[in-house]
């Protein structure tokens, strides 16, 4: 089986996507990893406030590549709650916020390595942002084709899926990390998108391979996805393997990889609608890498997302036409 899930009709008026969870203002620092580890005062070659945050720049990434959005998520009423939300609303997207008065926005400080392009993130969310199951707003979350979400509140992003599953909406998750229930939220979820060390880790499998094969018998009719960054990523599913390869030009270093995972995601589902039944899996998994290798040309999780036609040009170009 080549093809995707089969996706909802098209409904008029509503959004194609939904993305449901963190998002975040990023104090974005650009340091020479070459300098002596004992040294206790760097200086930032670089630095920047930049929005961000897993499913507010999934959202922004699917607007970027044509889609009509929804984003869902908690906001604090301070200046970086007020950033996050503008910054949403500036690219179309139809925000729908769950305000917390009186509490300090999600932030990160995010260091990134002016080599290699990697980044370390040191994040701060205050515990009252969290959003109950309770506080959702279903109808909001249920409005589109297909729902995006994170892990962030983890059981407001199970009630979320089993919702949108029994609106017959598709769900796409990222999550990045080990942690109580994850287990149970990737079973409502009909598309697994992983990082390669979340898939070894949680299958505790040695190796990609295995490690797609045992999450596809764990999560039975569902599609398997695991990224490995530069290396491109691999799919699993009905018992076959797909892989795509990374994207490498010497001329054209990466230069920040914030916000990789989450333009991988958002290209992955705006490709899925753009094909609808004639999605492949092959095609969506090298346009999603194309998307997220693009965001990796520009500082911050969202400076570099990529157009459709820029997309398209790359592969193009990538498969020598």
């Amino acid at each position: 089986m080549t093809s995707l899930p089969a996706l909802p009709p098209v409904r008029p008026g509503s959004p194609d996507v939904v993305t449901f969870g963190e998002n975040s203002v990023d104090f974005l620092g650009v340091v020479d990893s070459r300098q002596p580890d004992h040294v206790s005062k760097r200086a930032l070659e670089t630095f920047a406030v930049l929005c961000g945050g897993q499913m507010a720049t999934a959202a922004a990434a699917c607007a970027r590549l044509g889609r009509r959005v929804r984003y869902v998520g908690a906001f604090g009423d301070d200046e970086w709650g007020r950033m996050s939300r503008g910054s949403l609303a500036a690219r179309g997207i139809d925000v729908v916020a769950i305000e917390r008065r009186g509490v300090p926005s999600r932030t990160a400080v995010v260091l990134v390595d002016r080599t290699t392009g990697e980044r370390t993130v040191f994040e701060r969310r205050d515990p009252r942002l969290v959003i109950a199951p309770e506080q959702l707003p279903i109808d909001a979350l249920t409005d589109a084709r297909v729902l995006m979400l994170d892990a962030t509140d983890i059981e407001a992003s199970i009630a979320a899926a089993k919702a949108a599953r029994t609106a017959g909406v598709r769900t796409v998750v990222d999550v990045d990390r080990l942690g109580p229930r994850v287990d149970a939220l990737l079973e409502e979820i009909d598309v697994l998108i992983l990082p390669d060390q979340f898939a070894l880790d949680f299958s505790e499998e040695a190796s990609v391979g295995s490690a797609l094969a045992s999450l596809d018998r764990r999560f039975p009719r569902r599609l398997v996805v695991v990224t490995k960054g530069s290396a491109g990523a691999e799919a699993f599913t009905g018992g076959q393997r797909f892989s795509v390869p990374g994207h490498s030009r010497p001329d054209v270093p990466v230069v920040d990889t914030t916000g990789a995972g989450d333009a991988f995601r958002a290209g992955f589902v705006a490709k899925w609608l753009k094909d609808g039944a004639d999605a492949r899996i092959d095609a969506v998994l090298a346009y999603a890498n194309a998307t997220a290798y693009l965001n990796c040309l520009a500082r911050g999780a969202q400076a570099g997302l990529p157009t459709d036609s820029e997309v398209c040009a790359l592969l193009t170009t990538a498969h020598g036409r």
